[in-house]
């Protein structure tokens, strides 16, 4: 999921300790699993769980309908991500959003799925925070000249 923000850059989190990849900065999202009972795994589907990660990961609302089909990428151990485009939104609605969701799930005794987020312009951003997902560097570079991610 890109949730790019208005001066440009994109949003990214790190993996907070209660997940399987602790540390790791990547895109908000999730994996989408065909859904039960005959509903149809789409493009449509996958818009609305593109934007349910989005609400659940970074707090931000996004209509199903505003996300953009922007991209694939192939990951180093063969998974397949299919990454929609959000509408830009400012960087400091997005960052409180995920503060008040983070508060909110630690209130719970909870964890949340991101622990920081970050704004980030370039690939030299990218490997500025540490260990990452091996899409990212390519996603935020082909973000960055305007051009899907298909690789």
């Amino acid at each position: 999921m890109l949730q790019p923000v208005e001066d440009g850059g994109l949003i990214v989190g790190r993996s907070s300790d209660l997940t399987a990849q602790p540390g790791r900065w990547a895109l908000p999202g999730g994996s989408a699993q065909p859904p039960t009972g005959g509903e149809r795994f789409d493009l449509a589907a996958l818009r609305r769980h593109a934007a349910q990660e989005l609400l659940e990961e970074i707090g931000v609302v996004s209509d199903p309908e505003d996300m953009t089909a922007w991209g694939v990428t192939r990951g180093e151990y063969g998974n397949i991500g299919v990454h929609f485009l959000a509408p830009a939104v400012p960087a400091a609605l997005a960052l409180k959003q995920h503060e008040v969701l983070a508060d909110e799930e630690r209130a719970r005794g909870e964890g949340p799925e991101l622990d920081r987020l970050a704004v980030v312009h370039s690939v030299q951003g990218v490997s500025g925070l540490g260990h990452c997902a091996d899409f990212l560097p390519l996603v935020v570079s082909r973000y960055g000249r305007g051009e899907p991610a298909t690789a």
